[in-house]
């Protein structure tokens, strides 16, 4: 099943999943499939001239998936929709659709933080203004999470609630998009001095210097790239 999602062989995964007898595995594993799908929508809606954002909506609002995911997949909708002019209103509702879902993440997670970046990482392509507030949400969060080291990249997805630290999801996915770099590296190219005054309010020095390393980078390479 993972080998089928692994190579986005959607239908073959599905099947394998629902063959699964326990029940809480199987809900699992499908959640696991629904997200690799949703990570996919960026590749699969690559060409600018593709702009049916409503079928991506369609999956979105029926996929068993984490808050997390549900809000990725609505920024990633937005992003869509900006393709025509004539949609900023509607961009604008499903990039404040994925911060609902983003505020929907439990506090004090690493995976709330990861909502919060991955909708200011869409928003900034068409919307900066609800981009910087994603940005100072994810901010807000990483200060209120635990141990939050501002490298995760994993998202974990257990077949029951109980998520003790003894315990090993049974599936996690892994995306770069949910690096605090990243999204800092970005922003920074939007404005500078407003992604350093976003990096400084980082209570913790690890994720703080991580944040501006990143931003230092983006502009040294923007300076090359002149």
């Amino acid at each position: 099943m993972k080998t089928a999602a692994g190579i986005r062989a959607w239908d073959r995964a599905r099947r394998a999943a629902e063959n699964i007898e326990d029940l809480n595995m199987r809900h699992a594993a499908l959640s696991f499939i629904a997200l690799n799908q949703i990570a996919d929508i960026s590749r699969a809606y690559a060409d600018e001239r593709e702009d049916d954002y409503e079928s991506v909506l369609k999956f979105v609002d029926t996929a068993d998936v984490p808050p997390l995911a549900r809000a990725w997949g609505y920024a990633q909708a937005a992003e869509i929709a900006a393709r025509k002019k004539k949609n900023k209103q509607r961009v604008v509702e499903l990039l404040g659709e994925a911060g609902r879902w983003a505020n929907r993440v439990d506090a004090g997670t690493p995976e709330r933080v990861a909502a919060y970046a991955v909708v200011a990482t869409s928003a900034a392509r068409v919307s900066e203004e609800r981009a910087w507030g994603a940005l100072h949400d994810a901010v807000k969060s990483a200060n209120s999470a635990e141990d939050f080291s501002g490298e995760q990249e994993k998202l974990a997805i257990y077949a029951i609630e109980n998520r003790s630290a003894e315990r090993e999801p049974e599936f996690s996915f892994t995306f770069d998009t949910f690096r605090l770099d990243k999204i800092f590296a970005k922003m920074a190219r939007l404005n500078f001095d407003e992604a350093l005054m976003e990096s400084r309010a980082l209570e913790d020095g690890v994720p703080r210097s991580i944040a501006q390393i990143a931003i230092a980078r983006a502009i040294l390479e923007r300076a090359d790239n002149r």
